[in-house]
């Protein structure tokens, strides 16, 4: 998210966070890269991991791979 001058508008990705947080569904924002930067309460109950241990994790980490066709 940027500001009209370009810059990182901080307060609102601030802002994005706390509702990915507080959303009853799993929920993430993920940045290009797949890392994720935040996540919602009901992700980190249903994987059984702290919120300190999801963000800046990639959402690959979390994912069961299949080797089936």
């Amino acid at each position: 998210m940027t500001s009209p001058n370009g810059r990182p508008d901080t307060a609102a990705l601030v802002h994005l966070q706390r509702a990915v947080q507080q959303a009853a569904s799993v929920t993430m924002l993920l940045d290009p890269d797949g890392t994720i930067i935040s996540a919602s309460d009901a992700f980190t109950r249903l994987l059984g991991h702290p919120l300190e241990g999801v963000v800046g994790a990639r959402l690959s980490r979390f994912a069961k791979h299949s080797m089936e066709l």
